[in-house]
């Protein structure tokens, strides 16, 4: 009887997950290269700012800027909120 409405459906994917995975990583490098060379000229940038340089986002921008402090080439000015902004180092 009513095995059927319980049946999973499969999932179409257009790409396999390492596939996905692989792109998502080369992206994220391009990326962050694009803001490493970027705030060559800077003195000082905004998360918004980086959100619109490469169209991604607020979550994401965190984590590149997070990334970028981590190897020290920024400092994080403030601690939450739009005041936030991150010293080029």
């Amino acid at each position: 009887g009513i095995g059927w409405i319980f049946k999973k459906e499969p999932k179409e994917k257009n790409r396999t997950e390492p596939e996905f995975i692989i792109d998502s990583m080369e992206e994220k490098a391009k990326n962050l290269e694009k803001l490493r060379e970027y705030i060559k000229d800077k003195e000082k940038i905004t998360n918004n700012e980086v959100e619109q340089l490469l169209e991604v986002s607020d979550a994401t921008t965190i984590r590149y800027l997070d990334e970028l402090e981590q190897e020290g080439l920024i400092k994080q000015i403030g601690k939450s909120g739009p005041s936030v902004y991150y010293e080029v180092i």
